[in-house]
Parts: C-alpha cells; structure tokens; sequence
C-alpha cells in the first residue's frame, strides 16, 4: 500500500492538469456554440390578441372589454392563419392554438 502511493504521487499533478484541460475545452465548446446559435438561428416572436369578452348590461345595450394580448417566443413557425396558430418555441416543444373567430397577429423576426 505504501509503495503504490509513492508510486502515484509524482502522477497527481498530470490527473489535475487533465481534469484542468478538460473544463476549458468544454468552455470553449459552450462558447462555440453560444456563439453560432446567435449568428445563425432564427427566432420569431408572436403577439395574438385575444377578442375581448361582451357582456350585456341591464338596460340591454352589448359592452365589449379591451382585446387580451399575449406574446410568444418561437424558433420555427409552422402555419399561421387568423384561426390557427402553430409553432416550436426554443425548448423544442410543439405549441398549437385554434379559434372560433379570427383574431389579429403580429409575428417579428428578432434573429
């Protein structure tokens, strides 16, 4: 026992300078990346406004409430139609929203 550990020590610093090599090779790969998905994909955002709510008062007359807004965030748009929306955000997930009535959208290209 004693004789493999004076065996290893001199080798301790060669198993830190690796560990050492690998956490920058890893910072460069993140950066790498980081960088080429900055540079080259695209992502869009969405903003549909809802239709907002009526309601009928006592004396019979209709009052409409302010459109609801709400913003999404996709990397790929699907279909885009006054009824039917469908995209994939930045995670990799599938979103699909569907309206009785046409609705007003706006979609802008950020990357």
């Amino acid at each position: 026992m004693i004789v493999w550990r004076i065996i290893t020590a001199p080798f301790r610093w060669l198993k830190a300078l690796v560990l050492w090599k690998l956490k920058i090779a890893k910072a460069i790969c993140v950066w790498i990346s980081n960088s080429w998905n900055t540079y080259w994909r695209e992502e869009y955002q969405i903003t549909i406004y809802y239709p907002g709510e009526k309601a009928t008062l006592a004396d019979g007359s209709i009052v409409e409430k302010a459109p609801a807004e709400k913003t999404f965030t996709a990397k790929k748009i699907l279909k885009k139609n006054p009824k039917h929306f469908m995209w994939i955000d930045l995670d990799d997930r599938h979103h699909e929203l569907k309206f009785l009535n046409p609705v007003v959208f706006h979609v802008v290209k950020i990357f």
